[in-house]
């Protein structure tokens, strides 16, 4: 069962996930090596949150527990100790970025006890990356989110 989530980029698509993430009740590390895009996208999410409350789709109380489940960390160990789930969305030119990333991420997520599962969205990693990167395969796969993100996401 999923119960943490830990979201890999913290941009448009990131801050999003990360929103429709803790409202939809999951404890999510949002990362990004940027402390000031950190700052940003914490702000965009309560920002979207608030508007929620002012729509009456979600009462005050909501709108603060799910800013509360949000946790920001520019730590790679941080933000993928004890996760259940890693959404990666790091914009990256080229791919170093992300190929060191998916390599601490998979330090981590390949213990013999762990049952973490990797997703990756449409970045400049080429989804057969993915798979190649993480030396347990099986637990990597594409993902797809849409416009809105507070709507969709799947895999």
């Amino acid at each position: 069962m999923i119960r943490t989530l830990t979201v890999l980029g913290a941009g448009t698509m990131g801050h999003g996930i990360a929103y429709a993430a803790v409202s939809a009740g999951y404890e999510t590390r949002l990362y990004d090596p940027s402390p000031a895009q950190l700052q940003k996208a914490q702000a965009a999410v309560r920002a979207i949150l608030e508007k929620g409350v002012e729509l009456g789709k979600a009462s005050a109380a909501d709108a603060d527990a799910a800013a509360a489940r949000l946790q920001v960390t520019s730590e790679t160990a941080a933000a993928l100790a004890g996760t259940d789930f890693v959404i990666e969305q790091i914009q990256t030119s080229p791919c170093e970025t992300a190929d060191s990333l998916l390599a601490a991420t998979d330090t981590l997520i390949c213990l013999p006890a762990s049952d973490i599962v990797t997703g990756t969205l449409i970045t400049p990693v080429p989804l057969s990356v993915l798979p190649i990167a993480l030396s347990m395969p099986a637990r990597s796969l594409p993902m797809t989110c849409v416009e809105p993100l507070t709507t969709t996401c799947g895999v």
